[in-house]
C-alpha cells in the first residue's frame, strides 16, 4: 500500500497568560496507508483534537502553535502549506469529526 498520511515528531505548544508556553503534544508520530481507517482515542485532554487540528492546519491562533515536526499528506508536506492549499484538502480529501458532532453540526 502507499502512504497517505505521515506525522513525524509533532510538537504543539499552548500559551498560558501567566506562565508562557507549555508543550501540549510531544513527539507524536504516525503513519497511515491508503485504505486504512484510523480513529484517535485517549483520555480527555490527551491531545487528540490538537493532533487532528494540526493535520488540518486549524490550530486556534495565537495561543496554540505547532513548534516542531512534519506532516505529509499524499506525499506533500502540508504543515507549512498555504491557506489555499489547505482549503483544497479540507472536506474533499481529509476531514474532521468533532467529539460531539450532533451539537457541532446543529444549525
Amino acid at each position: 500500500m502507499s502512504t497517505l498520511l505521515t506525522i513525524s515528531d509533532l510538537k504543539v505548544a499552548v500559551e498560558s497568560p501567566n506562565d508562557g508556553w507549555h508543550e501540549a503534544i510531544s513527539n507524536v508520530s504516525l503513519h497511515i496507508d491508503r485504505g486504512e481507517t484510523v480513529g484517535l482515542v485517549g483520555e480527555s485532554g490527551c491531545g487528540k483534537s490538537l493532533t487532528a487540528l494540526s493535520i488540518l492546519g486549524l490550530l486556534p491562533h495565537p495561543g496554540v502553535r505547532q513548534r516542531a515536526g512534519r506532516i505529509w499528506f499524499d506525499g506533500k508536506e502540508i504543515d507549512c502549506a498555504s491557506d489555499a492549499d489547505f482549503r483544497s484538502l479540507r472536506g474533499k480529501r481529509i476531514g474532521y469529526i468533532p467529539q460531539n458532532p450532533m451539537s457541532a453540526l446543529n444549525p
